[in-house]
């Protein structure tokens, strides 16, 4: 086994804290090596990023890059604001 140079493993300790994260959120989970790449990292990523992204998603809409809608039940949906030219093509 190589020896992490001082990058390789703070990258190491901080995907070791996204996958214990991971399973402390879902304990029930249980995947393979290419699951756990593609679905647990991101994903616990995205949780923990989760403020910080609601707080982009408000800035792009007050800066009328995208859109957002409030539906009935009170969740917020955000999308690409639709071209009145592309609606014609």
């Amino acid at each position: 086994m190589e020896t992490l140079n001082s990058d390789q493993h703070q990258s190491g300790n901080e995907q070791r804290e996204a996958i214990l994260r991971y399973l402390e959120a879902c304990p029930n989970a249980a995947d393979t090596l290419h699951g756990v790449v593609e679905w647990w990292i991101p994903l616990q990523r995205y949780h923990d990023d989760y403020d910080k992204i609601a707080k982009i998603l408000e800035e792009l809409f007050a800066e009328g890059l995208i859109e957002k809608q409030v539906l009935p039940d009170k969740k917020v949906i955000y999308k690409a604001i639709r071209k009145k030219d592309s609606l014609h093509k």
